[in-house]
């Protein structure tokens, strides 16, 4: 992370995030920052943190009994990052030492007081208002070491406005300086300059920790600039483009580690294997750019403009399809490495452009079989179910010995109710070693596979196939594997979940709520205004419901106005068959100023209003339901997962896309799906929110009986070891892959990456090939980072865990490539530590993220 050479930096900037999370400091602190400065939090906090002189606090790790990841958090006390709110408490004064909008230019004072050129004549009185604001702002802090930033968006672009600044504040601060009876002294510096000086003027204790400041836990969510303004609509503005996001990062993360191992393999067979690492690793490369390049704090939380939105896009999904060409290069090439066979492999879905979903590509099928090849980008095997797209339900699928496989066959639907006459669903039950490929066979046979029973409620009619389904009228019904029994009602809609004899309510609805507009209340990308609770949608109607029922999978779909709702459980061996999945495909466009909803009411009830929700993906932070605030100001960000616990039970919903979420009753979690708005709200962005397309939304659902009931949650709460991996799971989705033609040899043997598993605590959050320090080339260093997630356990563990997994002993990990040298490194990678012993198992302590630079050959 050295941006010039020599040059490391070692303080944050995070001036715009729209609030703030306590995971970004422990992040920076492992990077080897140590400071940090926000700006961006609710202005009553600032308030009080500014009444109690703790602007400047230790930001604490929940987790951490230490202070080891304690950073030292600046915070800014005033509305924004501007000059007029950056001198001191008095805007309109400030503004007058903006040296941008000196009369002429386009900016000008919105308090109709403009900044004046400095000159012999006005320097003393100039000089001595801007310390009146310097000595006021300074009251509110601990030490007399005083930061003023300078700055705005889009400043310094001109060389002129630049000028203005530095000459004129050269002058104020060279009159100052030399002027004793001000009893202050000013220069430029760098944010660092202020640390260090905070540094030295506060004093260190034994432990070399800056003494006196307050340690502060939590986060700074939800923010509000003024009133009742909160920013919570924003943790759901835009959702397409947050899902797009969500994917292209599971497979930037799936095409790191595949990269990795075909490069490592393919340099030790160099001749034998045929792979491009140069140009592989420039998809890799343009694929961290996009994905970091929508990390912008208008880009992934849905506010920026139109135009820049579908440029984004653009950039997502031309960087997506690069590096599913790399991991079919990637996988083909594993394959060679391992067997010496030669496959050509194509994808299974396609995305045409920027704003459509995702779809399944049609495989045709003959006598001679295609090859079908899952890649497991998990560190931990893994049983599965895939589908693929074919054009006959007459298959068979074996594997590499030639045994058949476990497959259902599924209709594939034309709109809502119409079967496809040629074209089925292919679902195929696929064990996957750790970092692995599985190689099957698929062949055209003349009898059928295991076919799916359908039956539908509420259809006008369907065409084809009769024989495989029953039209009945409306009732409530049930699905059911090993783990559940779920129940459904008349309209699809799931009511409750029968589990280890006992049943909870579970119930599932999609609600509306309208927007509040008038004066003062504008709802827009970033302010979220409700006009009061939210209505059930489509009250009345009667939707078609389609039940399949089959041997590794069954599901309801239901069609309600504006949205398809999807509930899956599966039929397979290990955790999956926990999980209750659910997908919805949201259509807002004809609903002006409304915001769709997903509502889960549980029996899963604590005393009041309370859920935990992620930061980061990383911590779980308590939510409590506070009826003195607003509605909106309930709502927090979901990065991935919620919980909520009541002491017997816990309903967990892991989400695969960052999207809004609240409790507002006591068993009570709801999750924003979309929304559209037809005005700006003022804060920056200028449009309203009317881009909106048909968005998809998946969810996983776990509810666990806790072993010991009625034991309180403790003051730091975990998931649980169960919901942490079908979590993983559910993020990092296997990926498949099937021959371009017809494939005549032998089936590959199955592939792993490994020698032996990650411990089930311990998850691979990258294997990252690092470029040769010369050039932009593929170099044999990986950086590997592994992720000791704490659980809470209070739930049972699966069988195949134990309690205590916290070590990795990487000089055997990898099976068929070797670590020949190992280093601990920061997380940024440009701070070495210590080297590790490949002949002791590497220790990790837990939620610690270790990051290890290796050399694989």
């Amino acid at each position: 992370m050295s941006v010039v050479e020599d040059i490391v930096p070692k303080s944050g900037w995070a001036i715009d995030p729209f609030g703030h999370s306590p995971v970004m400091a422990y992040l920076l602190k492992r990077m080897e920052f140590d400071f940090m400065l926000i700006q961006r939090t609710h202005y009553i906090v600032k308030k009080q943190f500014a009444r109690r002189k703790q602007l400047e606090f230790m930001w604490k790790q929940p987790w951490d009994g230490s202070d080891s990841s304690d950073m030292l958090t600046h915070m800014m006390p005033f509305y924004s990052y501007d000059v007029p709110h950056t001198c001191g408490p008095d805007p309109k004064v400030c503004c007058q030492f903006d040296f941008r909008r000196l009369p002429g230019g386009r900016v000008t004072c919105p308090w109709r007081i403009n900044p004046v050129a400095i000159n012999s004549d006005n320097v003393a009185e100039r000089a001595s208002m801007l310390l009146d604001q310097y000595r006021k702002k300074s009251r509110l802090f601990k030490t007399n070491v005083l930061l003023v930033p300078l700055g705005d968006d889009f400043r310094y672009d001109l060389l002129l406005g630049a000028q203005n600044q530095f000459n004129n504040y050269e002058a104020l601060i060279s009159h100052i300086n030399s002027n004793p009876q001000y009893k202050a002294k000013v220069q430029f510096g760098t944010l660092s300059d202020y640390f260090n000086e905070l540094k030295r003027v506060s004093g260190v204790n034994s432990n070399g920790m800056l003494k006196d400041f307050p340690v502060v836990g939590g986060d700074f969510y939800t923010y509000t600039d003024r009133n009742d303004d909160y920013w919570s609509g924003y943790f759901t503005s835009r959702p397409f483009y947050k899902n797009l996001d969500r994917v292209l990062e599971t497979v930037l993360r799936s095409s790191e580690v595949i990269f990795s191992l075909a490069h490592a393999h393919s340099k030790q067979q160099a001749g034998k294997v045929e792979f491009d690492s140069v140009g592989a690793f420039e998809k890799l490369i343009k694929g961290r750019r996009m994905l970091g390049l929508f990390q912008h704090h208008d880009g992934i939380t849905g506010t920026a403009r139109m135009e820049v939105v579908v440029d984004y896009g653009q950039k997502l999904v031309s960087a997506y399809w690069g590096l599913i060409k790399m991991m079919k290069d990637a996988v083909a090439a594993l394959v060679q490495a391992k067997s010496t066979i030669k496959i050509t492999l194509s994808e299974t879905t396609e995305r045409n452009t920027h704003s459509s979903l995702e779809t399944f590509k049609l495989v045709e099928l003959s006598s001679a079989p295609r090859l079908v090849a899952v890649y497991n980008p998990l560190a931990k095997a893994r049983t599965t179910v895939v589908r693929i797209l074919v054009d006959s339900k007459n298959v068979e699928v074996v594997d590499s010995n030639g045994s058949p496989v476990s497959v259902q066959v599924n209709p594939h639907w034309i709109g809502e109710t119409e079967m496809h006459t040629t074209n089925f669903e292919l679902l195929i039950k696929v064990s996957v070693a750790s970092l692995g490929v599985t190689s099957l066979k698929l062949t055209k046979t003349d009898s059928p596979a295991h076919t799916s029973t359908t039956t539908m409620y509420n259809a006008a009619g369907h065409d084809g196939h009769k024989e495989l389904v029953n039209a009945a009228g409306a009732a409530a019904f049930s699905l059911e594997n090993a783990h559940n029994k779920l129940n459904f009602d008349e309209n699809g809609m799931l009511k409750s979940v029968v589990s280890s004899e006992s049943t909870t309510e579970l119930a599932i609805g999609f609600h509306v709520y309208s927007s509040a507009v008038r004066p003062g209340h504008k709802p827009g990308a970033y302010l979220f205004f409700p006009s009061g609770d939210a209505e059930r949608h489509a009250v009345g109607t009667k939707p078609v419901v389609k039940i399949v029922r089959g041997s590794l999978c069954s599901e309801v779909t239901v069609h309600w106005p504006q949205i398809q709702h999807n509930v899956r459980i599966y039929n397979v061996e290990g955790l999956e068959s926990m999980a209750i999945d659910i997908e919805n495909v949201v259509d807002i466009s004809a609903h002006n100023q409304k915001e769709f909803i997903m509502r889960v009411v549980s029996g899963v009830k604590p005393p009041q209003a309370v859920y935990y929700s992620d930061l980061n993906g990383y911590t779980m932070q308590k939510r409590t339901y506070l009826s003195k605030l607003p509605l909106q100001a309930n709502f927090y960000p979901l990065p991935s997962m919620a919980f909520i616990d009541d002491g017997k039970q816990r309903l967990s919903v892991i989400s695969g896309q960052p999207l809004g979420s609240a409790s507002i009753k006591p068993g009570w979690l709801e999750v924003v799906l979309d929304r559209r708005l037809m005005q700006d709200d003022e804060r920056g962005l200028g449009q309203p929110v009317t881009d909106n397309h048909p968005t998809k939304s998946v969810f996983r659902l776990v509810l666990e009986e806790r072993s010991e009931s009625g034991a309180s949650l403790p003051a730091v709460a975990y998931p649980t070891l169960v919901t942490n991996m079908l979590a993983e799971q559910f993020m990092q989705k296997s990926l498949t892959l099937v021959s371009s033609a017809a494939f005549q040899g032998n089936t590959p043997q199955p592939i792993s990456g490994t020698a032996v598993d990650l411990p089930c605590n311990i998850f691979m959050v990258n294997l990252r090939t690092m470029h040769e320090s010369a050039g932009a080339d593929p170099s044999s260093k990986r950086a590997l980072l592994l992720h000791n997630k704490a659980f809470d356990c209070h739930y049972d563990i699966p069988g195949q865990c134990t309690s205590e997994q916290s070590k990795v002993d990487l000089g055997s990990f990898f099976d068929g490539v070797s670590v020949t040298k190992a280093d601990n490194v920061s997380l940024s990678l440009a701070h070495g530590r210590a080297p590790v012993s490949l002949s002791a198992p590497v220790h990790i302590r837990p939620m610690e993220i270790e990051a290890l630079r290796v050399v694989m050959t």
